[in-house]
């Protein structure tokens, strides 16, 4: 139960419904204005099924402060709750309802940061998802997955996609399904997004990591080592799963999916040693 200072909740009236990954939830808005808004950010990811969950958003006139920076996310027995400077935030999915809590000028980003934890939640808790720090590029109906620590250049890989479609540059959702891994498209939750793109599952063809260097070159990963470096990357939501059971996922992921080093410069050519690289040794479309 989150207790406020001062000021009565005004529960706003609009629905509006969303589908991200698979999961679909409901959201219960404010006047029409802020509702077309929102369904204007999220236009490729409204959805009419069922949702597992219906969240109402409170505006009220004070948020408690907290004694800790950034955000806590704490999984509960039935769902999962956020503090946050900005708002609070939680979802029961047994009784398939929420709340989100936040003051008006901050309503925009609130929901933005609550739906991020949210979905990735939800995705890690229903079915075998992962969620992943990094860069998504689609091209040519595949995914490929680039990841690294702050400063790697995922931004700058990001840049020299651009004839490409930007998945995100910061959170990617990945699915185990058909004996092969899936890359689902995510809102434009603050990340670099660019292109179209489909609300459905993308095969992912591939997954690199990031290495600064003078000269393009490709070097084939070490599963222990690549799976070493995903866990340790930053911004991992480690928090919002058992690390059993995200270790357990990860070592599949790893064992499946081709991983490679990618040495990059700031020059485009990289994808067209990527295509050489793969095309030589017969990497094909994920479904098959």
């Amino acid at each position: 139960m989150i207790a406020f200072a001062r000021g009565a909740p005004f529960i706003l009236k609009n629905e509006l419904t969303l589908e991200v990954a698979q999961h679909i939830v409901s959201l219960v808005l404010s006047d029409s204005l802020f509702s077309r808004d929102v369904a204007e950010s999220y236009r490729g990811f409204l959805s009419d099924g069922d949702p597992k969950a219906t969240i109402e958003v409170h505006i009220v006139d004070d948020i408690p402060q907290l004694k800790f920076s950034g955000a806590r996310v704490t999984d509960t027995s039935q769902g999962m709750e956020v503090l946050h400077a900005a708002f609070r935030g939680s979802v029961d999915l047994v009784k398939g309802r929420g709340e989100l809590y936040t003051v008006p000028k901050g309503l925009a980003f609130s929901l933005k940061v609550f739906l991020r934890y949210l979905y990735t939640f939800l995705h890690l808790h229903e079915g075998n998802g992962l969620a992943l720090h990094g860069l998504g590029v689609l091209k040519e109906d595949e995914v490929y997955v680039f990841f690294g620590p702050s400063g790697s250049g995922k931004t700058t890989a990001a840049e020299l996609s651009a004839e490409h479609t930007i998945l995100s540059d910061d959170l990617v959702f990945l699915q185990y399904a058909e004996e092969s891994y899936w890359v689902h498209p995510t809102p434009p939750w603050g990340d670099m997004q660019l292109g179209k793109r489909e609300n459905r599952p993308y095969p992912l063809k591939a997954v690199f990591k990031l290495i600064k260097a003078a000269e393009i070159a490709i070097h084939l990963g070490n599963p222990a080592k690549a799976l070493a470096d995903v866990l340790t990357i930053p911004h991992l939501p480690t928090d919002l799963v058992e690390p059993d059971i995200l270790l357990s996922r990860f070592l599949q992921f790893m064992r499946v999916v081709p991983f490679y080093e990618l040495h990059f410069t700031k020059d485009r050519s990289f994808w067209q040693c990527i295509d050489a690289k793969l095309h030589k040794i017969g990497i094909k479309n994920a479904r098959i």
